[in-house]
C-alpha cells in the first residue's frame, strides 16, 4: 500500500534555521545568476527562475515554489544591494564547499571508534573499603551482627 504524500508546508511554519537555509540559497542563486548573465535579476521571469533553483536545493522542506517566489520578491532588493555593496555574506559557502564538508564529515564519522564502556563494578567494593557492616551485601545478617558486636570495642 502506498504512503500518502505529505501536504506542503507554509514558509511561515518553518523553523528559523530552515528559513535561514532558504535565504542562503537565495543569495547563492542570485550571485550565480549575476555571474551567468552579467546583470542582477530585475524582471519577473528572472525571479521565477531563481525561486525554482532555490526550491531544487530544498526538496525535503516541501515548501511550494509560489511561496518561495513570494519571499524572494520581498527579499530581492536587499539581496541585490548586499551583493553589490559587500559581496556574499561570510557565513554562506558555495555548493562545492558544502558538498566537500559533508563528505569529510561522513568519512570522519565512519572512521571514529566508539568508546568502550567500563566494566561494571560490584556494589560495595572490597571488604576493606566497606566501613559499616550493613555496607557489606555479601555477608549474612548473622555474620554482621556477630562481627559488629565483636569488633565494637576494638576501635
Amino acid at each position: 500500500m502506498e504512503q500518502p504524500k505529505k501536504p506542503p508546508r507554509s514558509y511561515k511554519g518553518l523553523k528559523q534555521k530552515q528559513k535561514a537555509k532558504i535565504s542562503d540559497y537565495m543569495y547563492l542563486e542570485t550571485q550565480r545568476f549575476f555571474q551567468a548573465n552579467g546583470k542582477m535579476p530585475d524582471i519577473d521571469e528572472d525571479y521565477r527562475r531563481i525561486a525554482l533553483e532555490v526550491s531544487k536545493h530544498i526538496p525535503g522542506l516541501r515548501v511550494p515554489i509560489e511561496e518561495i517566489y513570494g519571499v524572494y520578491v520581498r527579499k530581492c532588493p536587499h539581496i541585490v544591494e548586499r551583493l553589490t555593496v559587500s559581496g556574499l555574506p561570510g557565513h554562506i559557502r558555495f555548493h562545492g564547499e558544502i558538498k566537500e564538508l559533508q563528505r569529510i564529515r561522513a568519512e570522519r564519522k565512519v572512521r571514529t571508534k566508539h568508546r568502550q564502556k567500563r566494566p561494571h563494578k560490584e556494589p560495595g567494593g572490597s571488604p576493606r573499603t566497606a566501613r559499616f557492616p550493613w555496607d557489606r551485601p555479601w555477608m549474612s545478617v548473622a555474620d554482621i551482627s556477630l562481627e559488629h558486636f565483636s569488633t565494637r570495642g576494638t576501635r
